[in-house]
Parts: C-alpha cells; sequence; structure tokens
C-alpha cells in the first residue's frame, strides 16, 4: 500500500494512481469527485471511457451503503450513459441566467450509483444549485475547480451515515476542505504531486480555521459560565 502523501486530523491524502490505490482502501460512505473528461485538453485528462469505467465499479465496491456521484462533461454525456449509472442530476452554473452559451457550457452531469435501501435517499433525482459563477469564482491553481458550497451541498446530501469520504480524483483538494468542515473523515487520491501539495496546504489551512473556531467557541462558553 502506497504511504499517505498526507495525513492529519482523519484527513489523508495519497499521491498515485487511483485504481492502484483504491483496491487497498478500507468501505467508505460516500465517493465525491470530479474525474477527467475525457477531453484531451490536459495530460491527466487524455484517459478512456473503460478508464472511467473502472473507476466507477472500484468506487462502488467500496460502498457498504451509500452513493457514488461523478461529475461529468456534457459533451461526453452520451458515453457516460453507457456506464449504467442509477441516477443523472444535473448543476446548472449562474451564468446561464446571463450570458447566453451552448448546453455543454451552461449544465454540469453527475452520475450516481446508488448502493442503500434506504428510499428516503435512493428516490432524490436532481437538485439546482450555483455552482460555477465564473465572476464570482477568483483565481484557481487548478484548471478545472470545483466550489466548496458545492461539495458542501452534495456531502449533506448524499452521505446517509458519518462514513468516511473517498475524492479518487482529487484535484486541488476541495472536497477533503468541505468533509475537514463538516468534521468528517475523508481520503484523496491525486496523481500529479503538484495537486497532491496544493491539496495539503489547503486541508491545513482548513485544519486550523476549525481549531481557531473550536478555540473561540470554547473562550464563549466559559465567559458564558463566568456570568
Amino acid at each position: 500500500m502506497t504511504e499517505p502523501y498526507f495525513q492529519k486530523d482523519d484527513i489523508t491524502i495519497y499521491c498515485g494512481n487511483a485504481l492502484e490505490i483504491m483496491p487497498n482502501l478500507e468501505s467508505v460512505g460516500l465517493v465525491l469527485t470530479d474525474p477527467p473528461y475525457m477531453t484531451n485538453k490536459f495530460q491527466w485528462d487524455k484517459v478512456t471511457i473503460d478508464f472511467i469505467d473502472e473507476a466507477s465499479k472500484q468506487s462502488i465496491s467500496l460502498l457498504k451503503e451509500g452513493f457514488v456521484l461523478f461529475f461529468g462533461s456534457m459533451s461526453k454525456l452520451e458515453k457516460l450513459l453507457s456506464l449504467n449509472p442509477d441516477r443523472l442530476i444535473f448543476q446548472c452554473r449562474d451564468f446561464i441566467h446571463f450570458r447566453p452559451v451552448p448546453i455543454q457550457w451552461a449544465v454540469d452531469p453527475i452520475l450516481v450509483w446508488i448502493k442503500t435501501t434506504n428510499l428516503n435517499y435512493a428516490r432524490r433525482d436532481w437538485f439546482f444549485m450555483s455552482m460555477a459563477d465564473m465572476s464570482k469564482r477568483g483565481p484557481s491553481e487548478h484548471p478545472t475547480p470545483k466550489r466548496v458550497s458545492t461539495m458542501l451541498k452534495l456531502i449533506k446530501d448524499y452521505s446517509i451515515n458519518k462514513g468516511t469520504i473517498l475524492d479518487p480524483f482529487l484535484g486541488s483538494g476541495t472536497t477533503l476542505v468541505a468533509a475537514k468542515e463538516l468534521n468528517r473523515k475523508a481520503i484523496g487520491i491525486e496523481i500529479e504531486e503538484k495537486y497532491c501539495e496544493i491539496a495539503a496546504k489547503r486541508v491545513e489551512k482548513a485544519i486550523k480555521r476549525d481549531r481557531m473556531s473550536f478555540h473561540f467557541d470554547r473562550k464563549e462558553e466559559r465567559k458564558g459560565f463566568e456570568l
């Protein structure tokens, strides 16, 4: 098993190939990830549908009960649907409201695989939310980032219990930052070391914020007792 690149406060990052690392992991409660889009635009994006298929199968095998959520691209939706997801949900981007754009730039599909008998979750088909308002997103160290608010929403909606969250295509670490904000155990896998380093630094900042918040809450608590 590959040694963790980063491990602190229930957050672990592995640097390597997801398909080689996932078989060695213990079960998780939610797989939430933004895998390569098969566009060949970036070196790490040059994968086939067979690669995505294997990643989805390995993800499902890691679930005892829960969900696998894979972001996708509208331009590759036909291929992605060949993977037989249980549900398909869409996230609409804010800028569709003020700028006419082709449909592939207006929404992002998310493929959902379900392993649960909880019908309240299994019947969940779609929701609408702000996802990628380009006017507010600001600079990023990754070419295809997701907003922390997006991952927070998905973790809250698709986590049945307090099981571990896995992101096998971690990128700059947004999923782990969101998991830390929710005090959840999480694992990320990223093949490029430069993004592992970026993700590790972001998680460190999230841990510091969490500790500062805890310290502030305890201070206010003691103040209350003094009154």
